[in-house]
């Protein structure tokens, strides 16, 4: 501390340091603590997915990279996902971005062919075995690009037959989808 620079002495300087940096602390450890309640509340949700040959309630935490699992409407997608089939024409289901871009209209999403035939046979799905190959995550909404092989098969998806964490299903009774990516993944590849 230079005396002819500043006109407060050394501890009082320390002291509002420390009330500073004590309040950021605070708050910090106020929005952890709100991150932590928001996240368990995610993680404890309740959802059906496939095991064996039925449909069976899981929590989100114990859902895994594969696992095939029933999404209804208005409920948000919580993890980027391949779209298998839907209850629509087509196999077609409608998302809500408006968590992602702030757009709020519609936006169209459909399952490959190969895989909209499964509708909601449990027996087929069970049996669904495929693997999903897909590009290194990226901040473009609007591009995706990735194969699903089946039995020597290779397909190929587009940003059309995925669905983006912090959607939302809507006008949609019901989907099927596969995870692609999950968090822990998700942030190795940044």
């Amino acid at each position: 501390f230079i005396p002819q620079i500043t006109s407060l002495t050394p501890g009082t300087s320390i002291a509002l340091l420390a009330i500073v940096l004590s309040i950021t602390a605070i708050k910090d450890a106020i929005d952890d603590i709100r991150r932590h309640r928001s996240d368990s509340e995610i993680n404890n949700r309740e959802t059906k997915t496939v095991v064996g040959h039925e449909l069976v309630t899981r929590k989100w935490q114990d859902i895994k990279v594969g696992d095939i699992v029933r999404l209804e409407n208005n409920e948000f997608i919580t993890a980027d996902i391949v779209l298998i089939s839907t209850s629509e024409r087509h196999s077609l289901c409608y998302i809500e971005t408006a968590e992602l871009d702030g757009e709020t209209n519609l936006k169209k999403r459909e399952a490959l062919q190969e895989t909209c035939g499964l509708e909601d046979h449990i027996d087929q799905l069970s049996s669904f075995d495929v693997e999903i190959e897909c590009e290194v995550p990226n901040n473009n909404l609007g591009r995706f690009e990735g194969n699903l092989t089946s039995k020597e098969k290779k397909f190929s998806l587009n940003n059309g037959n995925i669905l983006l964490r912090g959607a939302r299903l809507k006008n949609t009774q019901w989907v099927f989808w596969r995870y692609k990516i999950n968090e822990k993944q998700w942030q190795s590849e940044i």
